[in-house]
């Protein structure tokens, strides 16, 4: 299953290169780090997350069909304008999603239609109650991408416009101070707020916010990761990252793991440098 040589010592669900890979604890971008789900498993009903190893499961609502696996990204579908029909992943509650004082929430994503109102969610620990609101990327009602964060009795946040059809890298993150909006690297907006999030048995939903009520937000487009810290990244971490995405990796054995090409639909080209994987232009 790769090249001669090579030996495959991976997590079976996920295809190279992520499979054959690790995160470094010791590097800075991977400190608390607890949610990490790359995918890349090209199949199946289990979105794997690296990080803590809270997997998430593909789900549909009303007569949608489940998220449909395309080469390194899933393609999502809001389904009618209520959100009755939707697909979407749900990542069961845990401990390390329920984040009160400090979080970064980053995703890549293109999204292919605003959804009911334009509102859209993309990913976060959402739901109808004020106080099972806590942290949330998602599209407001006037079109914006906006990242926003609960207290329990209100929530607010910065937006920026968007394209659709377009890849963006969106960061949002929050440190009891300021809550601020990253696009594609660069700083859009910030809104100060020094409240704590609640903790919320609500579970972390990617492609769709309040599962819990019928006028849901559902999102239309593709999603090609996600990333979730406890902490706020700075700004020369969001910029590092919108440059080297998967800088935190490495090879789970030295000099043993796999170079995937395109061809293959394996995803983006790796190479190993300093023991760790760099995307390969």
């Amino acid at each position: 299953m790769g090249r001669a040589g090579l030996t495959w010592d991976g997590d079976p669900r996920v295809k190279p290169p992520f499979g054959a890979a690790r995160i470094n604890r010791g590097h800075l971008l991977a400190r608390d780090l607890v949610g990490f789900w790359p995918i890349n498993e090209h199949g199946g009903n289990l979105l794997t997350d690296l990080a803590s190893s809270k997997q998430g499961t593909l789900a549909a609502l009303g007569a949608a069909a489940k998220p449909t696996w395309r080469p390194n990204r899933l393609d999502l579908t809001s389904g009618n304008a209520s959100g009755a029909d939707a697909s979407y992943v749900t990542v069961p509650d845990h401990p390390v999603f329920d984040i009160v004082d400090a979080v970064s929430l980053m995703v890549s994503f293109s999204q292919d239609l605003n959804g009911v109102s334009d509102l859209a969610g993309v990913a976060g620990k959402w739901g109808v109650a004020l106080s099972d609101r806590s942290y949330l990327l998602w599209f407001t009602a006037a079109g914006t991408l906006a990242f926003q964060v609960g207290d329990g009795t209100t929530t607010t946040g910065p937006t920026t416009s968007t394209l659709l059809n377009t890849t963006y890298v969106a960061v949002g993150t929050y440190d009891r101070s300021t809550i601020a909006l990253y696009l594609d690297g660069v700083l859009k907006n910030t809104v100060a707020a020094t409240a704590a999030m609640p903790s919320t048995t609500r579970p972390f939903e990617i492609g769709l916010i309040r599962s819990d009520d019928p006028t849901r937000f559902a999102f239309d487009g593709q999603i090609t990761y996600v990333y979730l810290w406890r902490r706020a990244i700075t700004a020369s971490e969001v910029t590092t990252l919108h440059a080297e995405p998967y800088a935190f990796l490495r090879p789970k054995v030295a000099r043993r793991y796999f170079v995937p090409t395109v061809a293959a639909g394996w995803g983006p080209l790796f190479s190993r440098q300093r023991n760790r994987l760099v995307v390969v232009p």
